[in-house]
């Protein structure tokens, strides 16, 4: 099957009863969708959700220039992948301007992943993404072995309805995933402007990861100074359980910020003691909250170490 030069926007879903999709695909195999483009597709009631493509329990799905951006819902996503979804390659597409609007819970994600896994990311960007209590780039959850190469995460935002660790902007974040790869990849200026110091503007967020990689990428003026939110490079939390062999390596971490003391952190490992975590070749400079300095917040056993890392 071949989709091309296709143009879906303004779905709108039944009042709460459906949600408002501009291409869904279930159960669903060897389908190629190029040069088009699933947008603006609104949900009509607050408890209904929007997706630009929703894809679930698929295989060999390819989407070739596409784009899925501003959608709006309780929960906006751009692009979709759930259900064991597997073995999708997605290259050149975008997904920008996703608004997840309700006040206590919505979030707004560019590309997201949800037990999915094995799929393919080169060359897609996520820009200015929004949530009420979260706003993310790339978002995956209790997803395996995806790869993401030269992709672009900038100013997704948490807005001031986030009140946890969990919440808050990222430009890549992977929850209770396993051997995720993130290389040649950018994550610039995602925050939360909430004024709450639990929340976060983070490049790279990994919580109860097994094993995953960033590789060869930058996370650069991530959080702000206008918010006491924490600004954090890349940042291994421990809220649902400790990250586990994670390996970050030859990454740029410049310039994450807070205006919260020791709450802009370059690398940020939020366990007592690294769990054999292991940084290597990267560079930080210019990580600050407030008046205080902080490039790495890493405290290793005698199995984890840092090797060819500098900060300045």
């Amino acid at each position: 099957v071949t989709i091309d030069n296709c143009i879906v926007s303004g779905t709108i879903g039944s009042a709460g009863t459906t949600d408002a999709v501009g291409l869904r695909i279930e159960y669903g195999w060897d389908i190629i969708v190029s040069d088009s483009m699933f947008a603006r597709n609104v949900a009509s009631n607050s408890a209904d959700d929007s997706f630009g493509v929703y894809i679930n329990a698929s295989t060999n799905i390819i989407f070739n220039s596409c784009d899925a951006s501003g959608n709006d819902g309780q929960n906006a996503y751009g692009f979709s992948l759930q259900g064991a979804t597997r073995g999708c390659v997605f290259s050149n597409c975008t997904a920008n301007g996703n608004y997840g609007r309700l006040s206590a819970t919505g979030v707004g994600y560019g590309f997201h992943l949800s037990t999915a896994h094995a799929n393919i990311f080169e060359n897609c960007s996520a820009t200015s993404n929004f949530g009420a209590i979260e706003g993310s780039g790339f978002r995956l959850a209790s997803s395996e072995y995806n790869y993401f190469k030269n992709c672009t995460a900038l100013n997704n935002t948490g807005c001031s309805s986030g009140s946890t660790e969990a919440h808050g902007g990222r430009g890549f974040a992977s929850v209770s995933g396993i051997g995720n790869t993130f290389e040649k990849c950018s994550s610039i200026g995602n925050q939360s402007v909430s004024s709450d110091t639990d929340t976060s503007g983070v490049g790279f967020y990994f919580d109860a990861e097994l094993g995953s990689t960033v590789k060869s990428s930058e996370a650069r003026n991530n959080g702000t100074t206008s918010t006491a939110a924490k600004g954090v490079g890349i940042h291994l939390d421990n809220t649902t359980s400790v990250c586990i062999g994670c390996v970050i390596d030859s990454c740029s971490i410049l310039n994450n910020k807070s205006s919260t003391a020791s709450m802009g952190v370059g690398i940020l490992d939020d366990n007592t003691s690294s769990c054999t975590t292991l940084v290597m070749n990267c560079f930080a400079f210019g990580n600050r909250g407030s008046t205080t300095d902080l490039n790495y917040s890493i405290t290793y056993p005698s199995t984890g170490e840092a090797i060819n890392t500098n900060a300045a």
